[in-house]
């Protein structure tokens, strides 16, 4: 459950990326079409500051896919593209 602060975030972030960049949303269940989309994520992540391709080391890369194909396994994992 989010609080209200991460909610507004998340909010002001979805409202951001409407109004900046041409973009897709789309269910990712696909175990090769998740590990295509996840492969773009840490690519994007990591060229974006370099506090956070410090942060996206292979521990946290591990933990994100293991995550991602966990919540695909149980419903499926959305994905911006």
């Amino acid at each position: 459950m989010l609080t209200g602060k991460q909610r507004h975030e998340l909010r002001r972030k979805l409202r951001r990326i409407d109004q900046t960049a041409p973009h897709v949303f789309q269910t990712v269940s696909d175990q090769e079409r998740l590990a295509a989309a996840m492969e773009v994520f840490f690519k994007l992540f990591r060229s974006n500051r370099r506090d956070k391709s410090d942060f996206m080391q292979e521990p946290m890369i591990t933990f994100f896919k293991t995550l991602s194909q966990s919540l695909a396994r149980r419903t499926a994992c959305d994905c911006f593209s």
